[in-house]
C-alpha cells in the first residue's frame, strides 16, 4: 500500500505537468496565476500600474504561450483589482531585460541554460516565477500547481526564503511545502 502511494504521489504529479500543457491546466492557471501574485504581500506594492505577466516558453511551447496568453485576457479582460493585465511572450534573453514585471510564467524544460541566470533576476528583482511543472522548483521556480482532485499551489520554501517573498497567510496554509 505505502508503495502504491509513494508511486502516485511521484507519478501522477509528472503526468499531469509532463510536456504537454492541455486546455484544463492551462484554465485553472489562467485563473489563479493573477490571484496568486496579489497574495504575496510585496507585489501589490510594485504594480504601478498595469500587471505584466512574461511567459518564457521554449520554441516548442510557443503555441501553448500563445494560447495561455489570451486565456488569461479572456478571463480577466477588465483586469484584477483595479488594474489592467499585459501578458507577453518573450525568450529568457529578452526577460533578462525587460522591466516592470511581475509575474514569470516559465515553459521551458528544466535543463535549459538560460533557466539559472533568469531566477537568479526574479529573486533580484522580487519576480514571482510560476510554473506548470513541478521538477522547475528545484530549479527555483516559487510556486507551481497540482492538479489532482483539489487545486493546490506548490511552495518553494527555499525561494520563497532567498527572495524574501512574503505570502498571505491563509494562501501558505492551502499550500504544499516544496524544500
Amino acid at each position: 500500500m505505502k508503495k502504491l502511494f509513494y508511486f502516485c504521489i511521484l507519478v501522477i504529479p509528472l503526468t499531469l505537468f509532463g510536456a504537454s500543457y492541455d486546455t484544463p491546466l492551462l484554465q485553472i492557471s489562467a485563473k489563479l496565476f493573477p490571484k496568486i501574485l496579489f497574495m504575496e504581500k510585496g507585489t501589490k506594492e510594485r504594480i504601478q500600474s498595469s500587471i505584466h505577466f512574461v511567459i518564457v516558453a521554449s520554441p516548442a511551447n510557443q503555441e501553448a504561450a500563445r494560447h495561455f496568453s489570451n486565456m488569461v485576457q479572456n478571463q480577466y479582460p477588465e483586469g484584477i483589482n483595479d488594474h489592467p493585465i499585459r501578458v507577453s511572450i518573450l525568450s529568457a534573453k529578452e526577460a533578462l531585460g525587460t522591466k516592470n514585471i511581475h509575474g514569470i510564467i516559465l515553459m521551458l524544460p528544466p535543463d535549459d541554460n538560460l533557466l539559472e541566470p533568469l531566477i537568479k533576476h526574479t529573486y533580484e528583482n522580487k519576480i514571482l516565477t510560476f510554473s506548470f511543472d513541478p521538477s522547475l522548483l528545484r530549479n527555483g521556480t516559487v510556486i507551481s500547481l497540482y492538479i489532482g482532485k483539489n487545486v493546490k499551489p506548490y511552495l518553494n520554501v527555499s525561494a520563497l526564503k532567498e527572495a524574501s517573498f512574503t505570502f498571505e497567510y491563509s494562501f501558505i496554509k492551502l499550500s504544499v511545502p516544496f524544500e
